[in-house]
C-alpha cells in the first residue's frame, strides 16, 4: 500500500535525520535551502517501509546496504546501516508512524 503524504514527510525527516548516506541533510527549515535535496531518497522510502511495517531490521540493513553500494556505488559501511536500520525501527516504534 502507498504511503499517505503525511508518512511520506514522517518517513522522509527520519530517514534524513537517521541514515542520509550521501550527506545532503541540513537541518534547516528554510523550505527554499531544503528543496534542493529533500526528495533525495524518496525512491528507497516504500522499501524502507516495508521492512519498518516488519519491524523487520536485519532486512533493512541489507536493503540500506545494498542501497548504499549497488545503487549509490559506495563503500560499505556495515555499521552505519546496522545502526540506522536500528534507530529507524526504534523510531517507527515509539511514533505515529504507522503504515497500513
Amino acid at each position: 500500500m502507498p504511503l499517505t503524504s503525511d508518512e511520506m514527510e514522517q518517513l522522509r525527516r527520519a530517514v534524513m535525520e537517521r541514515w542520509d548516506p550521501i550527506g545532503v541533510f541540513h537541518d534547516q527549515d528554510d523550505a527554499e535551502d531544503r528543496a534542493a535535496y529533500w526528495d533525495e531518497y524518496d525512491s528507497y522510502l516504500p522499501n524502507i517501509a516495508d521492512h519498518l511495517r516488519r519491524g523487520d531490521v536485519d532486512g533493512l540493513t541489507a536493503y540500506l546496504a545494498r542501497v548504499r553500494t549497488v545503487d549509490m556505488g559506495m563503500s560499505a559501511q556495515q555499521q552505519l546501516d546496522r545502526n540506522a536500520a536500528q534507530a529507524l525501527t526504534d523510531w517507527s516504534s515509539s511514533s505515529l508512524f504507522r503504515p497500513a
